[in-house]
């Protein structure tokens, strides 16, 4: 079973702005609501992956 992430966003004038509820160091921003979900899904997954391989 997974863990699961809450990703928050808002959008601030021009960009969108996103971070990790659980994991308050990764924050994103982009240009558009769908560019900055991406971004943090590929964030995320390479923390995590980072951490699989410092353990």
């Amino acid at each position: 079973m997974g863990t699961n992430y809450t990703a928050v966003i808002k959008q601030d004038g021009d960009l969108w702005l996103g971070w990790i509820e659980e994991l308050p160091d990764i924050r994103c921003q982009e240009q558009t609501r769908q560019a900055v979900l991406l971004t943090l899904r590929i964030t995320l997954e390479e923390a995590i992956r980072s951490q699989r391989i410092a353990l």
